[in-house]
């Protein structure tokens, strides 16, 4: 099992210094001793003391990285890109130790500065963000309420179990904690790891690229071809089929404004719909480019296919399609 701990350089916390039982090339830590990675990720200044770790009579002094990394989902992705190329994610575990309550001038400038350089929530919903797209990827468990002003002392363990047990029992953690036990049993590959870092954030901020335009404001008509289409998206087909349909008929018909006003009425079944020209190759490969691009440096039209199909809800518009010699199955299927 591979395993990493964060802590803080005690004369500069520009970056974590992340402590391995494996070995990297990228960012290499000390060669420590369990015990002292351990001293140092909890090394809270009003709790502990600092520690020194080096070798060769060269070291340096430690503290924990929860002034800036209390939450380290952000460096799990960048480690994973670095260290595990090749390899796939199933899901993300995040597990809080309490929300920490509203940050507000309220308590005092003091205890206001503490509580946003400890916040954990702002790289949660950053993450949520940025796997909003692949469901069931990245997953939050944190007590909502009643541990916002517990301290840290034994006498108030009565508390904090009480209120933890009461979260377990809730339907949603509930629900998420089935989703995660057959995650951990079953392992789906649904990121790869070498990309997570970029394609994680690309999935919400790339796939905003070559949008359905909207129908003309004078569309009427077509009712029983628009329930047809209806019928074959519902979501009682099964999620994981590929599911087509095809507007055929003499240009100038009216195809696509009826493609484009079934998108409008139905826009709250996808998360997104993008609109690409198939009258030819090469236009239609530029336009599924446009929709990767972020994901890699050179992005490819089997960049954008990959991630249309290992996120849920997204729809493409393929407009054009006149060429009979042009073979589209590589591209829906």
């Amino acid at each position: 099992m591979s395993l990493f701990v964060c802590a803080a350089a005690a004369h500069n916390t520009s970056h974590p210094r992340i402590f391995r039982n494996y070995r990297t090339r990228v960012n290499p830590s000390f060669d420590c001793m369990l015990w002292e990675a351990a001293c140092a990720t909890t090394a809270t200044p009003d709790l502990f003391i600092p520690i020194v770790i080096g070798d060769m009579n060269i070291g340096e002094t430690f503290v924990t990285g929860e002034l800036r990394w209390n939450n380290p989902t952000d460096e799990l992705t960048k480690e994973g890109a670095h260290v595990f190329k090749g390899h796939h994610i199933s899901c993300i575990i995040n597990i809080g130790s309490g929300h920490y309550g509203h940050i507000s001038l309220s308590h005092g400038l003091a205890s206001l500065f503490r509580r946003i350089a400890l916040d954990c929530e702002r790289v949660a919903d950053d993450m949520e963000r940025r796997f909003g797209k692949t469901p069931e990827v990245f997953w939050r468990l944190n007590v909502k309420q009643g541990l916002q002003d517990l301290t840290v002392d034994l006498s108030n363990l009565d508390a904090l179990v009480s209120h933890t047990r009461s979260y377990l029992q809730g339907t949603r953690t509930t629900r998420s904690m089935d989703a995660i036990l057959r995650d951990l049993v079953l392992r789906p590959e649904r990121i790869p790891v070498d990309g997570i870092s970029r394609v994680a954030g690309a999935i919400l901020e790339v796939f905003r690229r070559k949008l359905c335009p909207t129908p003309t404001q004078h569309f009427t008509g077509r009712q029983s071809e628009l329930k047809k289409l209806e019928a074959c998206f519902s979501s009682r087909h099964e999620r994981t089929s590929c599911r087509v349909g095809v507007l055929y008929g003499i240009g100038g018909g009216g195809k696509s404004q009826m493609g484009l006003e079934f998108v409008r009425r139905c826009q709250n079944r996808f998360t997104d719909v993008f609109f690409v020209d198939a009258s030819d190759k090469f236009i239609l490969e530029n336009d599924l480019k446009t929709i990767a691009i972020g994901v890699s440096d050179q992005p490819t039209a089997e960049d954008a296919l990959y991630l249309l199909r290992t996120t849920r809800e997204e729809r493409l518009f393929l407009d054009n399609a006149d060429d009979p010699s042009l073979d589209l199955r590589p591209y829906i299927l």
